[in-house]
């Protein structure tokens, strides 16, 4: 029996066309189509459709639903959990996770004793993924990372299971663009003979300048007020320099990313398996990477003019204090036109979001 008209089934059909990304279909398709279909019922391996036709679901949903449509114990205990209780964040869980999990591992075969539950199969399967990678690594074979699975074999839509399948896509070299009257829009040419079309600053020279002068107080160290950035030990290379130190968690990396007016280069410390460089502060991209950086550096610039970074139009500096960033000390700090340091620290309270 129709639960809808064909006007209220269309009506439907032209919101989802506008509003709905439907799994695996193209808008433009559906709509000469007359699709999407819109479903309202299921009971068992029937489905039924907003104007009253049924179907047998063949493909059980999307090969997921193999317990079948309208089952009221299912139903009933997935409501009643959802008025007690719906979600409890990381290193935390709910009875039934729990029982569930005990109830799972009661009835896999072998050392299956632990459950890792997912909103469905691609998070699963690239869950699975992830596990068996981290395992060999910590087992000590980290070059154990390849997957066998069948050509055109379908495992999910993330990346890594969408990568299971097998299938490569050759890339197609666009040499030129027209529009429907012949004229051109693109052509690979006029990167060449034309680079202001395609070549432009990405954000403005302000802006950028006043990063950069923030980067130059990692490098800059203030003995007088006891303040010693990550970047101080580049003081070596005796001309302006600006750059940023990084460590990543448990030390097993640590880079410095630095740049002077002539050249950029980047130094970074690791193992190819992971492992932790050590631990403490003698660990850090500004300890380790920061020191090699220099002495390249340093050979990098012999016999090169000391130069200053640029100062674009629309930069003006104000003394602040290094370590609250306030107004009234001789720190040089760049800031754009119309912006200025606070004289004194906000209160959250005094914080306002303009809409």
């Amino acid at each position: 029996m129709a639960t809808h008209s064909e006007n209220q089934v269309k009506e439907l059909q032209e919101s989802a066309l506008e509003h709905l990304w439907v799994y695996l279909r193209e808008p433009s398709d559906m709509a000469e189509k007359g699709e999407p279909q819109i479903f309202v019922e299921g009971k068992g391996v029937h489905v039924t459709d907003a104007l009253g036709n049924t179907y047998i679901d063949a493909m059980s949903g999307l090969w997921l639903k193999n317990v079948g449509y309208g089952q009221t114990e299912i139903a009933d205990a997935a409501y009643q959990q959802m008025l007690k209780l719906t979600y409890m964040p990381l290193g935390t869980t709910t009875e039934p996770a729990v029982r569930l999990a005990e109830k799972v591992a009661s009835i896999t075969p072998g050392d299956l004793s632990r459950c890792f539950f997912t909103s469905g199969g691609s998070e699963a399967n690239e869950t699975a993924m992830k596990l068996s990678r981290a395992y060999f690594k910590r087992v000590g074979e980290p070059t154990r990372y390849k997957f066998i699975s069948r050509k055109g074999s379908y495992h999910g839509a993330t990346f890594g299971t969408l990568a299971l399948g097998g299938t490569r896509v050759s890339p197609t070299m666009i040499l030129e663009i027209k529009d429907r009257d012949g004229f051109s829009r693109f052509d690979y040419r006029d990167f060449r003979t034309k680079p202001r079309l395609y070549k432009r600053n990405a954000l403005p020279e302000d802006a950028v300048y006043v990063l950069v002068n923030m980067m130059e107080g990692v490098c800059t160290a203030d003995p007088g007020r006891d303040y010693y950035p990550s970047g101080r030990r580049t003081e070596r290379l005796g001309r302006p320099r600006a750059g940023k130190t990084g460590t990543s968690n448990l030390s097993k990396d640590a880079w410095f990313c630095g740049f002077t007016p002539q050249y950029t280069c980047i130094v970074w410390f690791g193992y190819e398996d992971s492992t932790s460089l050590g631990n403490g502060i003698a660990y850090t991209g500004g300890a380790l990477a920061s020191p090699v950086w220099t002495d390249v550096m340093i050979v990098a610039h012999e016999g090169l003019p000391v130069e200053e970074f640029h100062v674009p139009p629309g930069v003006e500096f104000y003394g602040v204090d290094r370590l609250n960033g306030l107004a009234g000390d001789d720190w040089q700090a760049a800031f754009i036109r119309g912006t200025k340091p606070p004289t004194e620290i906000p209160s959250l309270l005094d914080l306002q979001v303009e809409s």
